[in-house]
């Protein structure tokens, strides 16, 4: 941090980094890159923005991590991105409120998902695969996010090259991205 040097302007701190807040998601409890809670919920700033954590939430008054604008990791498939904007008043008031990115009107943004979950108990690898490739057929690919569980498929599944296969067909179908896990 830079030395503080006071003046009548509410001062902001911007940190890339995690911070020792409230409410943290579990991941980010170790990460080793941490802000102090003394200097996070220091007085001298009158709003926090943090990044380095994809997770669109307020950690403690006045601290936000802002979110993205788009689904970074296989992990955050599930998130809504959303985004904060801060109004920071002369007198340190702050007004915030939240935006969902898909209520900014982009185009894929954020990218749509397809986080499919495939039962594949009592099937052989190349059944398995197939059920895969049909379930894939079935479903608008361009642009997508996709990622495939196949519960339950045996353990020869790799013998089939159903990670290269199915890879090979999302690419033709226009998947932006695709996850296969057993």
């Amino acid at each position: 941090l830079v030395p503080f040097e006071p003046t009548d302007t509410p001062s902001v701190l911007i940190a890339h980094c995690a911070a020792d807040g409230k409410d943290l998601p579990d991941f980010a409890k170790y990460d080793h890159t941490r802000l102090p809670k003394d200097v996070l919920l220091s007085e001298q700033f009158a709003l926090r923005l943090l990044g380095h954590i994809h997770v669109h939430q307020a950690i403690d008054e006045r601290a936000y991590y802002s979110g993205a604008l788009e689904r970074l990791t296989w992990g955050e498939l599930p998130n809504d991105p959303a985004i904060y904007v801060h109004e920071l008043h002369p007198d340190r008031s702050v007004d915030t409120r939240s935006i969902r990115v898909a209520d900014m009107g982009g185009e894929l943004t954020p990218r749509p998902v397809h986080d499919l979950s495939i039962d594949c108990a009592e099937l052989d690898a190349d059944a398995t695969l197939a059920k895969a490739v049909a379930e894939l057929e079935a479903r608008d690919l361009d642009e997508h996010l996709v990622r495939v569980t196949l519960t339950g498929a045996p353990k020869n599944i790799r013998t089939v090259g159903h990670e290269e296969h199915l890879t090979t067909l999302a690419r033709q179908r226009g998947a932006l991205a695709l996850k296969v896990r057993t």
